[in-house]
């Protein structure tokens, strides 16, 4: 059987004691934030129900000088900020830690 992270073998992830999550922020105009975040919360409780002795890594979105289609740049940097701070709460929950900041 695969996971979902990467499509290896659940048995060679259980095998890793730190786990790092990156994620681009190009869904952030894609999806509101709500479904982004609760999208985010459920691959951290996956990750931390089939991985539980994992250490889970967060690292934060990078900040753009541009944001493509967003009406806003400034709008849309406060979403990846706010977003940001509400993963980092989830990981902290699921006793993981935060990598670095942007």
């Amino acid at each position: 059987r695969s996971s979902r992270a990467g499509r290896l073998p659940v048995e060679v992830i259980k095998a890793q004691s730190v786990l790092v999550i990156h994620v681009g922020a190009n869904d952030i105009l894609a999806l509101d934030c709500v479904q982004w975040m609760a999208e985010v919360c459920v691959m951290i409780t996956y990750i931390r129900a089939r991985l539980p002795t994992t250490l889970i890594l967060w690292s934060d979105m990078l900040p753009r000088k541009t944001w493509g289609n967003a009406k806003s740049h400034k709008a849309a940097e406060r979403a990846r900020t706010l977003l940001q701070r509400r993963v980092r709460a989830e990981v902290g929950k699921a006793h993981g830690a935060v990598t670095h900041t942007a």
